[in-house]
This record gives C-alpha cells, sequence and structure tokens, in this order.
C-alpha cells in the first residue's frame, strides 16, 4: 500500500486551484500497489452505487469528513472534498476492497496522519524535511539524496521512498511523496525498486517557489525544486 502526498504549491503550478492554497503536504491517496510499486487501479468488478456509500458513511461520521477535509482537501478551485474522495476510493480504494472496507479505507488515511506522521513535534510531512534544512525555496536546488535521507527518521533508515516530479518551464518541482506501508498499515516499509522516474528526469535543474501559492523543492542531481509558491500557473 502507498500514501501519497502532494506538495499544493506544484500542483497548483499546473492546475486551478482554491485561493490560499496551503504550504504543507496534503493526501493524494491510499493506493494498493503490486510487489513492483506499481499502483493499482480501476480494478475489474461491479460498482454499485459507491457515490452514495460514501455520503452515507460521511454523513454518520461527521468527525472523520472534517478529519479528512485538514489532511487531504481537493485543493482545484471549486472542488468539492466529496467528490475527490469518491474518485480515490473508486479508482484505487476498490482494489484493496478485500482487505480494506470502505470505513477502513478513509479511516486508515487519517491514522496513519495522525499516528505515524504528525509525531515527535511534527505536525505534517514538511517537519520532516526543516528538521533537515530542507526547506522550500523557489530558488534554491535540492538533491533527491537529501530529500530521501530527510525522511529515513519517519519511514526507517533502511527504506525507502518514491519521489515524483513536474516539469515547469526549465525546472524540475517536487510534486509527491510516496511512502510504502505494510499490509496493516501501521508500518513504513521500502518501495520496491523501480526504473520508474516518475517525472524526475536525472541531471536536471529544479526550483521550488510559487508567489501566489507557497514554495517548492528544487531539487540537483535529478534536479529537483521544492516550490514555496505557485510558478506560472497553466490554463
Amino acid at each position: 500500500m502507498m500514501y501519497v502526498l502532494q506538495w499544493p504549491p506544484t500542483y497548483c503550478t499546473i492546475n486551478r486551484c482554491k485561493p490560499g492554497a496551503m504550504e504543507r503536504f496534503s493526501v493524494h491517496g491510499l493506493w494498493p500497489a503490486d510487489v513492483r510499486g506499481k499502483s493499482l487501479n480501476n480494478c475489474p468488478g461491479p460498482l454499485t452505487d459507491e457515490d452514495k456509500k460514501v455520503d452515507t458513511m460521511l454523513n454518520m461520521d461527521k468527525t472523520l469528513e472534517a478529519d479528512l477535509g485538514v489532511i487531504w482537501p481537493n485543493l482545484e478551485d471549486g472542488g468539492i472534498n466529496r467528490n475527490f474522495w469518491k474518485y480515490q476510493w473508486e479508482k484505487h480504494g476498490l482494489c484493496s476492497i478485500q482487505s480494506l472496507s470502505l470505513m477502513d479505507y478513509f479511516k486508515a488515511a487519517v491514522t496513519v496522519h495522525h499516528n505515524m506522521i504528525a509525531i515527535n513535534n511534527k505536525k505534517n510531512l514538511l517537519g520532516y524535511l526543516i528538521d533537515a534544512n530542507t526547506r522550500p525555496s523557489n530558488v534554491t536546488v535540492k538533491k533527491i539524496r537529501d530529500i530521501n535521507n530527510a525522511f529515513h527518521k519517519l519511514v526507517g533508515n533502511n527504506n525507502d521512498i518514491y519521489i515524483s516530479c513536474t516539469m515547469n518551464s526549465n525546472h524540475i518541482l517536487l510534486h509527491e511523496i510516496y511512502l510504502c506501508m505494510d499490509a496493516t498499515l501501521k508500518q513504513f516499509v521500502s518501495c520496491p525498486p523501480s526504473s520508474n522516474a516518475r517525472g524526475c528526469i536525472q541531471g536536471s535543474n529544479c526550483l521550488t517557489k510559487n508567489r501566489n501559492f507557497g514554495q517548492s523543492f528544487i531539487l540537483e542531481e535529478l534536479g529537483l525544486l521544492i516550490i514555496k509558491y505557485r510558478i506560472n500557473k497553466r490554463n
């Protein structure tokens, strides 16, 4: 299972976002994966009123909906949180239906954040980067290995993560962090070796600020920027 978090300033560089998009990592999704680290999606099987099931669940548990709204918001301008969650459930969550019920799937997303990430005086994944002196910047290039090393305190020294990037003009921006987990969702594990560069091109440089939506991360080697605010929003 992969717990995938996105960096809003980068997301908002390529998408129209709500005003005041946050400068902290937000959940993109909880994605089942195969042994090669490839996410599973659109698994075959009947879809029986899944939208209604999500609505019913959230209507019965407003605390869960509020918690999801904090860690897993829909960043798109005019986007509705429930629509984002329904999409993620139907695309990815149903692939884990044999081990996670609808309720368990969404509760797991909250539990992982509260019990495994927002600990040791950290409120967000960003805290681990700041502790490692890897702060968002639109002018300072970061090294991929420094990003990886910053998260060793979270996932363990021998565990690897995945990083995805987005190209903007001549810069590569940090987009997502993939944290791999065991089947119980109670322990981080190493993401399997993968040849998928996920948009991070060897040898490029990246910037990490975005004037409207916060800073990003630029990485060297893979040339990455962790932008602090959005750069050149694409229409």
